[in-house]
């Protein structure tokens, strides 16, 4: 994924932070802050504490 982004962002001529600043705003999220597209994903729940 990262030469993926790499590449991305120099077709771009884009800096890689430039590259995920810019994706980041075209990002479509739902009243809660959370992307749409993760819909799907599941909330990973909290390890048990130890000690």
């Amino acid at each position: 994924m990262a030469k993926k982004a790499i590449k991305a962002a120099g077709s771009t001529g884009l800096s890689f932070a430039g590259l995920v600043n810019e994706l980041l705003r075209r990002m479509e999220v739902d009243e809660d802050g959370r992307p749409v597209w993760a819909d799907g994903l599941d909330e990973q729940e909290a390890l048990p504490l130890t000690g």
